[in-house]
């Protein structure tokens, strides 16, 4: 990533104080942001892909207040980057094009599973819970930067989330506590309708 093509560098320095040194980035071809790679994030065999400089465009959300976001997705390492950094740009420039923030307790569908050989088919959007809270939100720039990870759910975990709503449905994830880094994970067991 050349330094000209940096955004802001307060912001940076906040994703690198969590996240560590990034390991390398692709440009997204539809936008001027980045996707930039933090291995070993949450934990040891895992990687973080973060979009970097989406934040630079104001957002809105349904209350009518604008707002900042980048993207979050981990998993383990060896899914196929190629495929991650994709994902992300798509979701990226579906939210630039729309100019609408992606709000808690949002489903994402995907035609078929996210990456080659996954079981995971949509993303659920919320706080980055693997990480520190300090990650949650950058104040630095007004609006401030909101971080929204995108957990990748089964089928049936996405039309659980779109029926329960965020609140019951975190609180699921929470009692169950699945591998949310598993792209090949079993579904949670759901509770019956």
């Amino acid at each position: 990533m050349s330094d000209s093509a940096l955004p802001e560098p307060r912001l940076l320095a906040h994703i690198e104080r969590h996240l560590g040194p990034m390991a390398g980035g692709w440009r997204m071809e539809e936008t001027s942001a980045w996707v930039c790679q933090f291995p070993g994030q949450p934990g040891s065999g895992a990687v973080t892909y973060l979009t970097l400089g989406l934040s630079e465009t104001r957002l809105h959300q349904s209350s009518g207040r604008p707002i900042r976001q980048e993207l979050l997705f981990s998993c383990y390492q060896g899914a196929p980057e190629q495929e991650i950094v994709a994902l992300l740009e798509a979701v990226a420039g579906s939210i630039l094009a729309d100019g609408h923030a992606l709000e808690r307790g949002s489903v994402l569908d995907t035609e078929g599973p996210l990456v080659e050989g996954a079981s995971v088919e949509s993303l659920y959007c919320t706080a980055p819970a693997y990480f520190p809270e300090s990650l949650h939100v950058f104040r630095g720039v007004t609006p401030p930067v909101f971080f929204i990870w995108l957990v990748p759910l089964t089928q049936g975990e996405a039309r659980c989330a779109a029926e329960k709503g965020w609140e019951p449905f975190e609180d699921l994830l929470q009692a169950t506590d699945p591998d949310l880094l598993d792209l090949c994970r079993e579904g949670i067991e759901l509770p019956a309708a």
